[in-house]
């Protein structure tokens, strides 16, 4: 059969012509007949004027759908399209993979993710809600679907606000681009080492990993040790700062001593030099120190006494 293309017909149309047929609905809401017959023409018939058959929607659901798309009804449509006829669901479930596997495979880019940041700085800084934030905007269909699945209410802007929803949500992304792009582990390393503070084993990682939660347990001691490399460098730096310091007062002890009798004190290089204390940093320190004494004329053991105690309380020579 060749199909025609359909078209509207009228109610003067069937005044003129008695052989179209009855008209099959009515759009009761505008007052006006409208036909959604499909009109077919028998190949057989040579005659061009030969008589049509009208082919009307017998499935409701079809009809109201058309009714639906013509008014622009999109929401209505689609709900017909997804729960009244049945033949478009494995189209739909088609075209919802194709739509999630992009947003996933834009997500998963060099850097465009939170879940690619794996420095210590970073992981420190990593934080659930940031994950979520980036899912609702990043993968809107993913993320509503989570939203569905999980039962979760969102606020008035449309995101989850509760604490144990947003951590559902940033799980399942997690494990899920982690297992499409194993550098999408940001997530899986916090959990690594949660794991590591309480004192899992080995076989417990082994478990975990192959689930997608966290990594294996050689790649947990690796970025324990690069996270622990620097962990203390603001102690070793203040203890270094207080050695300085003791050092600077014991040359300045040396020097007073050497110059013990003089007449006048002074603070040079050729006294420092022989000392057991000296070093380029301690002697910077207290010639520092001395700066303002040493512009005023000769020093005095006061002299010497205020530099220790300026040394000692990390005094600001600049000033």
């Amino acid at each position: 059969m060749v199909c025609e293309e359909p078209r509207l017909l009228k109610v003067s149309d069937y005044q003129k012509d008695p052989s179209i047929g009855e008209l099959t609905s009515l759009d009761h809401e505008d007052n006006r007949k409208i036909e959604y017959n499909v009109l077919e023409k028998d190949p057989n018939e040579k005659h061009p004027n030969s008589s049509v058959k009208d082919r009307t929607p017998k499935d409701p659901a079809c009809a109201s759908l058309i009714k639906d798309i013509v008014k622009r009804n999109w929401k209505t449509a689609t709900n017909i399209l997804l729960f009244k006829i049945k033949e478009t669901k494995p189209y739909i479930q088609q075209v919802l993979r194709k739509v999630v596997g992009k947003e996933f495979f834009d997500l998963c880019k060099v850097g465009k993710s939170i879940l690619r940041k794996k420095t210590p700085k970073e992981l420190v800084e990593f934080s659930n809600q940031n994950l979520a934030k980036e899912v609702s905007k990043e993968c809107p269909l993913w993320n509503s679907c989570l939203v569905g699945a999980c039962g979760i209410s969102l606020n008035e802007e449309g995101k989850a606000s509760e604490t144990k929803d947003i951590n559902a949500i940033a799980a399942a992304t997690a494990v899920v681009a982690k297992h499409r792009n194993n550098r999408m582990s940001a997530f899986a390393y916090r959990i690594s080492s949660i794991l590591m503070h309480s004192g899992a084993k080995e076989a417990d990682f082994t478990c975990l990993n192959r689930l997608g939660l966290c990594m294996s347990h050689k790649e947990t001691l690796v970025k324990q040790r690069e996270m622990g490399r620097h962990h203390d460098e603001k102690v070793k730096s203040r203890k270094e700062n207080v050695i300085s310091r003791k050092n600077s007062v014991a040359l300045i002890d040396e020097i007073l001593a050497k110059q013990e009798g003089a007449e006048t004190q002074q603070m040079s290089l050729e006294l420092a030099k022989d000392c057991h204390h000296y070093s380029d940093e301690t002697f910077e320190k207290c010639n520092k120190a001395f700066a303002n004494k040493l512009s005023q004329g000769e020093l005095t053991n006061q002299s010497f006494e205020e530099a220790k105690s300026k040394v000692m309380k990390g005094y600001n020579y600049s000033s």
